[in-house]
Order: C-alpha cells, then structure tokens, then sequence
C-alpha cells in the first residue's frame, strides 16, 4: 500500500478483514486447544490491524477475538486438558496490551476501558498459578497486562485520587506490586517504566498531599527491590561489568534514585541523620578491616561517593576520606568504586578542592597502574576538571593545561575544563588544544573508514571548540578542509555535527562566514544522495539530526531552497532526535524573521523569511499535519507545536488559511471502518489552533486531532 492513499485502502478493508476475523475466530474457537496455529495466527492479524489505527476502538468492548483472549489468558488446566503454548498466550497477552496502549491516545472509549479493566483484574489467580506452576513465561505476560494497564489508568489514577477516596483503578498497583514480588527479577524489571512514570508526574505536579497517596507503595516497591538486589551469601568477589543481575542492580541503583522523594528520604535524612547517623556511618567506613568482604567494601566506597553533598557541608572530613579513597583507588576490586565516589566528592566539593589538585593530577599520572576500566579512569578525571574549571587562571602552576591534556587523550569533554576566559585574554588551555589538533588530525586520516573512530575524534573537537570558543581561527582552514573530504568519501554524520559546531562558534566572525558557507554546500551533494535512497530519511536518522543541527544565519545562502525540501521530507520521521532537529530548524529559520527587531539587519531577515514562507508555507503546514496524524508518535507533538506558534506569530492570517487547506487535505469521516473526522470537527481544530498563542494549547490541539485518527 502507497504511503499516499493508505487511509483510504483501509477504509475499503477493514470492515471485510473485521468480518473474516470473526468468522475465523467463531469456526476455529470451539476447540481452540486443537486449532493453536490458526487462533494465534487470528490474534496477530488482529493485532496488527489495531495497532495502526486501521480498526476503530469503537463497538471493541464485546468483539470476539478479545474474547477468545481473555480465555485464554484465564485458561485452568486440569485432568486432560493441556496448558496453554507459550506463542499462544504471548499473542493474546500482545492483543490486550496492544489495545490498552491505543487506549492512551484515546481517553473517551469508556466502555472499552472498563471491559478491559475488570477482565485484566481477574487475571490474579492465574498470575498466582503460573507461579505455582514455575511458568515464568506466562508470569511475565501477566506482569505485562499488569503494568500496561497502569500506566494506561496511571493519568486518571493520579488526577482523581484525593486522601480519602483513591481512584478505583488503584487496585492495578497492588497487582504490579504482587509481580514485583516474583522470585525472578526479570519480572520485577518489567514494571520499571511504570514506576518511572508515576515518579515523573508526582514530582512534576509538586504537590505533598498528592505524593503522600503513593508512599506506600513506593515503600513497598523499595523492600522488594531490596531483596532481588541481595547477593547470594556465598559469592566470592564483584559481578563482572556486563553480569545480567549487576545490569539489574545498577537499573535498580537508578530507579530508587527517582523514586525516593516519595518516601520522603531527604527530609528523614535532614531529620536524622545530618549530625547523628552519617558521621557514624562514615567513621565506620574509613575504619573497616582490612579483610572485609569486597561486596561490603565496595558499596561502602561508594556510599561515600553518594554522601558528597553532606561532605561539602563538612568540609573538616574532607581529607580523611580522600586520604581513604586514595588508598582504595590501586586496591583490586575497590578502585572502580573510589575512582566514582572521588568524582562525586570532586563535582560537589570543588570550592574545597583546590588545594588537592597537584595530588589528584598526580593520580591521573598514576591511573595506567590501578586495576580499575576506562569508563572510572574517564569518572576520575571529569572529577578533577570539575574543580580545576573553578580555579582561577593565571596561577602558573599548569594545574589546567595538565587536566585538560589527560582529559583529551582519554575522550573527555573537556569543556568542563573551563570557559572563563577573559575577554581580550587568551585562553588558558590554548596551547594544549594546538597541541593536541596535529595528532587528531593525523587520526582522522588513519581511521577515516572506522565509524567509531571518528565519532570519539569529532567529539573531542567539538569539546576543543566549545572550550577556548573563537579562539581556534588559525585552525579552521585545516579542520573544514579535512571533515569536508573525509565526509565526501563516507559520509560519517559526526562531521555534520562538528560543521554546526564551527557555525555556532564563529557565524558572527564576518572573516569566517564564507568559508563556512563553502562547508555547508560542500556538505550538501552527499548528504542529499544519502537521504534520497530509498528510505533514506528513515535509515540515516542521525544524519538528519546532524544536518539541521546548522543555525540559520545564512538565509541568503544559494542552498537554502534545497535545505528546506530536504527538511519538509524530513518532517514525516518519526525518529525523535532526528525530527526535533528538523522541528528546530524550521523554529528557527522563522524566528529569523522575528527577533533581535532593534538590528539592522531585522528588516532583511523579516522580507526573507517572508519570501521563503509564501513559496513554502502551506507545504510546511500539510506536511507538519500529516506527520502528527499518520506518522509522529503522540510525545513527539510538542515539537511541532513550537512550529505553529512561530508561523501564527510571524503571519497568523496566512498561516490560518495555510491550516484550512492543510486540514482540508485529511480523510473524511465516511461509513468504512477507518476513523476519520467530520467536516465540523476539523473546523473545530482550527479554530483551537489559530486562535492559540502557547505552544501547550497547539499541542493540546494537535493530540485532540490525531485521536480522530486512531
């Protein structure tokens, strides 16, 4: 089916695919056990169809396919009946989940929702007997339709609960809970996203009545947690980096991280423990026995690293600990831990670090001997970049330069090596970026066909860039040439990104501006044969978002109209980096025509932007439409929102004629089985549209119009 009339094939079909559906499920159901292939195969094809709007919501609350699911997933095996497949309780737990996921985007199909609430409800029993039965396969589905479910309820579970009546789908994460609970951590990992979620929304709406509800389950989530987290007492040694249970642990590690404020930790730990229990705990630490178990030591180094503001408040203990952690950094097993607690301690404590620098820099010297990976090598010295971005310069001690040239070696962005020069002043890391560009350079021309390779060297140039600013023009002529032959030949979409890098920095240097504009049409050959291949846009998402990382300076610039039909392609990804980059490109090609009113140059930019939006506006506005409706996920709207607004500041008649057309362009509501809006409702959308001024309003707008469409 052609991306052009996809709609309509399905409006043709679906009613036809409904009814052969049903058909199918109503011959082959009456001894569904002996007709396993063809019910699933039923299930999958219904699925499908859902999952991409083809088959309305409506009228779904009694349909038989997810009737044959709920009996399968309610399914008892006993005397000669057989269990149920694995592939056969997968498709029905896929069907369900499916329909509570379309459910998210459409919030008025009440009958629906609460069929499949009070149906996913009852499936504790046979939650409880896959784990009798040690049938984790069949766990994990349950745990599935659990959690989705919740975060389908969580929006109105969180809006309607109050003290002292909870909504009534709260019941859900007493479920959730249950699986959490499983012997098996992998089932406990599916419910992650749930907890996430919920953490976002209580913290967002900042309301302590409101986060007090959820505590307990928070606090019973974290006790389970705790014990899938537990080692087993006999292991010898650390998990390997890439261990399954250590992955788990460290997701883990970050979820608590998220949901602990529900638990009201910072205020216990204000309470409690701010002159009574941490001083214990961190004169225990600094004082364990050498033969202490590795797992043990190994966390308590870290706790340290975890306590840094408490030591920043208490400055007194501060050489004590270096003095511990210095020691732990050569030790096998514990240097990993003390390389991150030194970097935590580093990041928050540096107003009391200065002093310490010649030791740490002669750690970093030392660092080739400590039994402990890159990545806390890496750690280590993002740690002492963080202070020395906060020392004074010209204290001819080298302390930056040495930071800054261990950072460049090993990957670091270096930036945080500090941006304080003074205007007028020559930035003090100047000599080691000069020093260090020859040895890049010759590495991008060893390794111009490794990917990998390059993407590290064009990191670190990007830091160089970003860290001494506009003070890397004897460079330039060298750089662009390099990146611009390299890219010809492979197309590495880094050397985009290092290109809008060198844009940012130095687009106000008049002396700079053609030769950045030689780069960017040199850029544009390759990249328009790569996005121009079949499924280029969508193979190549980095490139695009590399691309339209380029500010819009050069309105005048020849390539222009090329850039904007490759960025109206674009507008369709539904790639989330790549289309919020095409989304800021077009924001602010159009803000040019905007802002900075009391310049010059305003007058030129406004009847600029005004001759490329009457050539291209209404295609802008169609396809911006059809992406949110067909294509772009219901998060990524925002972006798009942020769009509209401009062109309504800029022009909002021309854009409201431009949306009329555009929404003009939609399917109608007819009598097939696709969902469509009426005449009336699109009228309505425009109206809430053209007379926004906020980009929520438009995005409110935008998510009411896809909903017409799935």
């Amino acid at each position: 089916v052609k991306t052009g009339d996809w709609e309509y094939k399905y409006e043709i079909l679906c009613p036809t695919v409904t009814e052969f559906l049903k058909h199918c499920s109503n011959s082959y159901g009456t001894n569904w056990q002996d007709n396993v292939q063809v019910n699933v195969k039923i299930l999958r094809c219904f699925t499908s169809w859902v999952s991409v709007g083809a088959i309305s919501l409506n009228d779904l609350a009694d349909h038989v396919v997810i009737n044959r699911a709920f009996e399968i997933l309610n399914f008892k095996p006993d005397g000669d009946k057989q269990s149920i497949a694995g592939a056969f309780h997968e498709a029905a737990t896929d069907c369900i989940c499916t329909l509570l996921q379309c459910l998210e985007d459409n919030n008025n199909q009440l009958a629906l929702e609460s069929y499949l609430f009070n149906n996913i409800v009852n499936l504790e029993v046979p939650y409880h007997m896959s784990v009798a039965n040690e049938d984790q396969d069949k766990s994990m589905d349950y745990c599935r339709l659990f959690t989705e479910l919740a975060e389908s309820f969580l929006e109105k579970i969180i809006s309607n609960s109050t003290p002292k009546q909870m909504h009534y789908a709260i019941k859900v994460l007493d479920l959730v809970l249950i699986c959490v609970g499983h012997h098996d951590y992998e089932v406990a990992e599916i419910t992650f996203n749930l907890w996430y979620v919920l953490s976002e929304e209580l913290y967002q709406k900042n309301n302590k009545e409101l986060t007090e509800m959820f505590r307990p389950y928070v606090e019973r989530l974290i006790t389970a947690l705790c014990r899938h987290c537990q080692m087993e007492p006999d292991y010898e040694g650390l998990l390997e980096d890439g261990d399954e249970f250590k992955d788990f642990r460290l997701k883990v590690s970050d979820l608590i991280k998220d949901v602990v404020f529900i638990v009201r930790s910072s205020s216990c730990f204000r309470q409690m423990t701010e002159n009574e229990v941490v001083p214990k705990v961190v004169e225990a630490i600094l004082n364990v026995p050498e033969n202490t178990h590795i797992p043990v030591k190994y966390t308590s180094v870290l706790l340290l690293g975890e306590l840094c503001e408490w030591i920043e408040k208490h400055p007194a203990t501060l050489d004590p600990i270096l003095n511990f952690l210095v020691c732990c950094l050569p030790q096998a097993g514990v240097g990993a831990a003390a390389a991150v607690a030194l970097q935590n301690i580093c990041a928050s404590c540096n107003d009391h670090m200065p002093r310490h620098v010649p030791i740490l820099l002669q750690l970093l010297h030392q660092v080739d001997t400590f039994a402990i990976t890159n990545n806390a090598v890496i750690g280590l010295l993002k740690g002492v970049a963080s202070i020395v971005g906060k020392m004074p310069h010209g204290g001819g001690d080298g302390s930056c330069e040495g930071a800054v040239f261990h950072a460049t070696e090993s990957d670091l962005p270096v930036d945080r090596a500090g941006r304080r020069a003074v205007e007028g002043e020559v930035h003090p890391c100047k000599p080691v970026m000069l020093e260090v560009w020859p040895v890049l350079s010759r590495t991008f021309d060893k390794y111009q066909t490794d990917i990998r390779i390059m993407e590290r060297c064009c990191r670190a140039v990007r830091f160089m860039l970003r860290c001494v600013s506009q003070q890397m023009n004897e460079l330039l002529e060298s750089l662009v040439g390099q990146i611009v032959r390299i890219y010809s030949l492979y197309k590495h979409s880094c050397f985009l990104y290092v290109g809008s890098i060198l844009v940012d920095e130095y687009a106000a240097d008049v002396g700079c501006v053609q030769g950045l504009l030689d780069m960017l049409q040199a850029f544009l050959e390759p990249t328009f044969q790569l996005l121009q291949e079949e499924n280029g846009l969508r193979n190549h998402p980095d490139t695009v978002d590399d691309f339209f990382s380029d500010p819009v300076e050069f309105l005048q610039c020849p390539s222009l109209v090329h850039i904007l039909q490759c960025a109206l392609l674009a507008s369709t990804l539904d790639h989330k980096e790549a289309n919020m980059s095409v989304m800021k490109f077009f924001y602010d090609l159009i803000n040019q025509g905007q802002s900075d009113r009391m310049q010059p140059s305003f007058q030129t930019r406004k009847g600029l932007v005004k001759r490329i939006l009457d050539e291209y506006g209404q295609q802008l506005i169609t396809n911006l439409l059809h992406a949110c409706v067909f294509y772009l996920h219901s998060y990524m709207l925002s972006e798009v929102a942020d769009v509209f607004v401009q062109l309504l500041d800029f022009d909002r008649e021309a854009t409201g004629k431009w949306l009329a057309n555009g929404l003009d362009t939609l399917p109608k509501q007819s009598n097939g089985g696709v969902m469509a809006a009426t005449p009336q409702q699109l009228k309505d959308i425009l109206v809430s549209i053209t007379s926004s001024n906020t980009s929520k309003s438009v995005t409110h707008a935008l998510k009411d119009l896809t909903r017409l469409y799935r």
